[in-house]
């Protein structure tokens, strides 16, 4: 078996941008506080206070997933832990997994009215969406966030479980976790 590799999410680009987004709509909201408008300062005042808690919120989420070891993926010998946003680590047992595969799907962006549609399969006039994803096995106890949420996600994406966007192709890693599984089982026999 190989040693165990870490495999870190590769859009820390796009955290970075809403950082910095929610960053100056919050010193925006700021100003608003400190500096009120003459026709309605009080308005003004609930809008900034709402900016700062909202945006202020953001912000500290999206500057924890620009943090060193925040989203990624520990692969081992017995298995993989899936580190999520609020530092929690999920750990499968190769036993655990029947098989890995990519999940397309695209996320279709609603308006005002409708929040966002996420539709299987890559499908133009939306974000295309490319996951490794997987299915528990039959053996499989239960438990975890992956295990609750197992129908959601089988009808959303036809997987049991879905796991972060890292910075390998999707691809490739699906063949070296599932690589990795059948020396187990070959090894177990």
């Amino acid at each position: 078996m190989p040693s165990p590799t870490e495999i870190y999410q590769s859009k820390r680009s796009k955290f970075l941008l809403y950082f910095l987004v929610c960053i100056a709509l919050t010193a925006g909201g700021i100003w608003m506080v400190k500096s009120p408008g003459y026709k309605h300062p009080d308005k003004d005042r609930v809008m900034g206070v709402l900016c700062v808690l909202i945006f202020g919120a953001g912000g500290i989420l999206c500057g924890l997933q620009l943090l060193p070891n925040r989203l990624r993926l520990q692969i081992g010998p017995d298995g993989f832990s899936a580190r999520t946003l609020f530092w929690t680590a999920n750990f499968y047992r190769w036993t655990d997994i029947e098989k890995f595969g990519v999940a397309e799907f695209t996320i279709i962006g609603g308006g005002r009215s409708a929040p966002p549609t996420v539709v299987k399969g890559l499908v133009s006039g939306g974000m295309q969406c490319r996951r490794v994803a997987f299915n528990f096995s039959p053996t499989y106890p239960g438990g975890g966030p992956a295990w609750r949420f197992k129908d959601f996600n089988r009808k959303t994406y036809g997987f049991d479980g879905v796991l972060e966007e890292y910075d390998t192709d999707c691809d490739h890693l699906v063949a070296h976790l599932n690589q990795l599984r059948e020396q187990d089982a070959a090894k177990a026999k």
